[in-house]
């Protein structure tokens, strides 16, 4: 039970690494300037540099961090202010204990009341608010990336 778990947890590392690296590809290309996108950009990069072995990932990251230029955009937890470190892909805790869960499309912090959540899975996924852009109002439109059921 023990072998099929592990094998179980090393395709879901595998498949939210791949997701995580088309998201930042995604915003790769629709921002032109270093910009906060709300998508956690930095911790996403930062997430995926603990794998020297991905050679796609170094040069994603390349890119991203040239894009970047040293400007950092941390999130932030909406009941403190404090940053929200990306030390996990499936919640962030702040410094004070508040705990949210990260959506599993954008790896944002949910940080509302209301969400999608997959139909097989425990994954949520953040609702686009109005100020958005489309692109990543497409990202959140998309079906759960472990499972490929809809987010309802």
């Amino acid at each position: 039970m023990e072998e099929v778990q592990a094998w179980i947890n090393a395709v879901e590392s595998h498949m939210m690494r791949e997701h995580m690296k088309k998201v930042l590809g995604v915003v790769y290309l629709n921002t032109c300037i270093a910009q906060n996108t709300s998508i956690p950009t930095c911790g996403l990069v930062d997430f995926l540099s603990r794998d020297s072995n991905d050679r796609a990932s170094e040069v994603l990251i390349g890119h991203i961090r040239n894009k970047l230029n040293k400007q950092t955009f941390s999130e932030r937890c909406s009941l403190c202010q404090a940053v929200l470190p990306f030390s996990d892909h499936k919640q962030a805790v702040c410094q004070n204990g508040h705990m949210w869960l990260r959506c599993v499309l954008s790896y944002q912090a949910c940080q509302t009341l209301t969400f999608r959540r997959c139909l097989l899975l425990d994954t949520i996924a953040r609702l686009p608010e109005p100020e958005d852009p489309e692109w990543i109002r497409t990202i959140l439109q998309a079906p759960c990336t472990l499972c490929d059921s809809p987010m309802i």
